[in-house]
């Protein structure tokens, strides 16, 4: 009994042997696997993880990203005088708005001249403006009007900002 014994030890360590080597050295291997995917998606351009979403130029704004602004308007042309979309999350609720009140919402003064430097107008006369003065005079940013005030025809509509907000 002895000699069937011990004939079996050997077959069974080994067994014993294989098993132990595939659990330890298998998540060694899908580590390696999924690193070459990542490598190789990066390579290839690609996100491995998620997509990146394409901002709008009004969410740049939103999300003071000056620099998105800028490539935005310089190598994608986009308009920096158009209404763009925001996500409901960046903004609050979904809207449209363009760069300059994404800027004048979110009270970063120092967006409005990255935006007129790279072409966006602020209205020179009529209730465009007042619209844009007065939600920036809401915000009580007394730098975001002043630079506001200073472009187009120079008009001061603060006295009427009740009646030109409620035509919004």
């Amino acid at each position: 009994m002895d000699r069937s014994t011990s004939a079996k030890a050997p077959a069974d360590e080994s067994v014993t042997g294989r098993v132990c080597a595939l659990v330890t050295t298998a998540p060694l291997l899908v580590t390696c696997l999924a690193s070459t995917w990542i490598a190789i998606g990066w390579a290839t351009g690609a996100s491995p993880f998620w997509r990146d979403p394409a901002l709008t130029m009004s969410e740049a704004a939103a999300l003071s990203n000056a620099g998105e602004i800028v490539r935005l308007i310089t190598v994608e042309r986009q308009d920096p005088n158009r209404a763009w979309p925001v996500r409901e999350g960046i903004l609050g609720a979904a809207q449209t708005l363009t760069p300059l009140e994404a800027a004048i919402a979110i009270r970063r003064a120092e967006l409005i001249p990255v935006l007129l430097q790279y072409g966006a107008t602020v209205p020179d006369a009529g209730p465009a403006r007042a619209t844009l003065i007065c939600r920036a005079a809401t915000i009580a940013e007394p730098e975001v009007i002043d630079t506001l005030v200073a472009t187009g025809d120079r008009s001061d509509p603060r006295s009427n900002c009740a009646g030109a907000l409620r035509r919004e």
